[in-house]
C-alpha cells in the first residue's frame, strides 16, 4: 500500500515538474492517465513507461530525460524532432548538474574506461 502511495506522489511530482515545459502543448501519459501540458492541441505525446524520480529530473533534466528515453522508460508519439525542439527551446527551465555533464563530455581515455 505504501509503495502505491509513493508511486502516486512520484507521478504527481513528475507531472508537476513536466508542466513547466508548457510553451508548446503536448500530452504527458503515464499508465493510461493523460495530462495535457500547455494550451492548445497537443503536438506530440510523451509516454512515461516508468516514473522518473523527480530528484533525477531536478539534478540534471537533460541527462534524466535522455537516459530514460534511451532505456525505453519514455516513448515519444509523433515527430521526435518536433518534441526535441519543443524541449530544447526551453533549456532555461532545465536543471543542470554541470559536473555530470562534464563527465559525459570529457570521458576518460584510460584503458580501464
Amino acid at each position: 500500500m505504501l509503495s502505491k502511495i509513493n508511486e502516486k506522489l512520484e507521478e504527481a511530482s513528475m507531472v508537476q515538474f513536466m508542466g513547466k515545459f508548457d510553451k508548446n502543448p503536448f500530452l504527458l501519459r503515464f499508465k493510461g492517465r493523460e495530462y495535457p501540458i500547455g494550451a492548445g492541441v497537443p503536438r506530440f505525446v510523451v509516454d512515461f513507461k516508468e516514473v522518473i524520480p523527480v530528484s533525477e529530473l531536478l539534478n540534471s533534466t537533460s541527462i534524466a530525460l535522455g537516459e530514460a528515453y534511451m532505456d525505453g522508460k519514455i516513448e515519444i508519439e509523433g515527430n521526435l524532432y518536433e518534441a526535441l525542439d519543443a524541449f530544447l527551446g526551453q533549456m532555461g527551465k532545465f536543471s543542470t548538474d554541470e559536473t555530470a555533464l562534464k563527465k559525459l563530455i570529457h570521458t576518460s581515455l584510460s584503458k580501464k574506461r
